[in-house]
């Protein structure tokens, strides 16, 4: 996925020694925000999935009621 893989280049940013302390903050934030974006996009996306898409993936339709329900800063 997109989303993972721009995670890991901000994650591998803010564990730079060389970076001014303003701009490791800046990548964290958006760190943060990239997450908190792919949660509510994949959250959204899990309210329309039909029945035989959540058991493919193996999961309940109340199991994806809770977790489409949930916050987009809770993990």
């Amino acid at each position: 996925m997109a989303h993972s893989a721009a995670l890991t280049d901000l994650t591998y940013l803010t564990e730079s020694q060389d970076l001014p302390t303003l701009a490791v903050l800046a990548v964290r934030a958006a760190a943060t925000i990239a997450k908190w974006n792919e949660r509510h996009v994949t959250r959204k996306t899990l309210k329309t999935l039909p029945y035989h898409l959540l058991d493919d993936v193996g999961i309940t339709p109340e199991m994806a009621r809770r977790e489409a329900g949930r916050r987009f800063w809770q993990s």
